[in-house]
């Protein structure tokens, strides 16, 4: 118990200090309730029970941000997860070095989520190898989701190829197939083509969503239009062949199949097939970018009295949602 109460009495006396702005009799409420809950525990308490001080502390700062740290601290040495609470906490209170420290701390006990968090940081202070490194760890440590993997090569972009990029990939490649998808995409923006390729048909043997389509823009970067057709309308058989509960996101998808499509045929000079396509997609969804795409196609062409209509559509629309607005 005594080792509770030094705890405590640290906790509080950092707390009150903070940006010395006094507690609000509500704060102050709320600071008794937390220091009685957290005397309450055990001499040894169990984890179930200290979990359930880190769960009260996130239920608290919703209203009494200042208090959330009460209850973060007490039980942060056996709780990693907890130095990512503290940093979050800090960081809307405006105290970005008292975060960075708490997020790094929870980085270095394996916590992904303060590793990715001290990335975030870091890349508002523009120290983009900082950022890398620390969205590089939160990735090694679990952490797949699409904005992540986004920020480990985003930051410190060059034009050459990163190894240590690419060697962060490789090392989670078959970990988690998102992995795999960063990894051509990023080989695919520096022109590594054959890499990419080979990623991206091992994403169709998968069965990734959209691999196909993914293989398709491939081809176009490499001004292969003959090859990002025939992927391209792989995607397409299988797009317009079933349906999703989410109407309106099928439709964007296939709406943008169909301008991708539009753009391979005007490539290729084919014209009619460019239209159509377009003339389709327009009835889909993102209806703009299929006109302002159909009034350059007629402008190509010489068809300036077909451009101008199409031109008029468009205003009409920007129009409409302006007033819908």
């Amino acid at each position: 118990m005594k080792k509770i109460i030094l705890i405590l009495v640290s906790v509080l006396f950092l707390v009150s200090c903070s940006g010395h702005i006094p507690f609000s009799e509500e704060e102050k409420g709320a600071l008794k309730k937390a220091k009685t809950e957290i005397a309450e525990m055990k001499k040894n308490p169990t984890m179930a029970e200290k979990e359930k001080i880190l769960q009260k502390g996130l239920e608290v700062q919703r209203k009494y941000l200042r208090i959330g740290i009460v209850y973060f601290k007490s039980v942060e040495k056996d709780i990693p997860i907890a130095d990512y609470y503290l940093a979050r906490n800090y960081s809307a209170r405006g105290e970005k070095e008292k975060a960075l420290k708490w997020a790094r701390k929870g980085s270095d006990r394996g916590v992904k989520e303060a590793s990715a968090f001290a990335g975030h940081i870091y890349a508002n202070q523009r120290d983009e190898m900082n950022a890398r490194k620390y969205y590089i760890k939160a990735m090694d440590q679990g952490d797949y989701k699409e904005d992540t993997l986004f920020r480990v090569w985003v930051y410190g972009e060059r034009k050459e190829i990163n190894s240590e990029v690419v060697e962060a990939f490789k090392r989670n490649l078959n970990k988690n197939i998102e992995v795999k998808n960063a990894l051509a995409f990023y080989y695919q923006r520096h022109d590594y083509f054959d890499e990419a390729e080979k990623l991206y048909k091992e994403l169709v043997n998968e069965k990734y969503p959209n691999a196909e389509r993914l293989l398709g823009e491939l081809y176009m970067w490499k001004k292969d239009y003959d090859k990002a057709e025939e992927w391209l309308l792989k995607e397409s058989e299988k797009l317009f062949s079933h349906s999703e509960d989410n109407v309106k996101r099928i439709e964007e998808k296939r709406a943008r199949l169909l301008r991708l499509l539009a753009e391979v045929y005007e490539m290729k000079g084919d014209y009619g097939k460019a239209e159509n396509n377009l003339l389709k997609a327009k009835e889909l969804a993102h209806k703009e970018f299929a006109l302002k795409s159909l009034a350059k196609l007629y402008e190509k062409q010489g068809k300036y009295n077909q451009a101008i209509k199409i031109n008029e559509e468009l205003e009409e629309l920007k129009k409409t949602k302006n007033r819908k607005n």
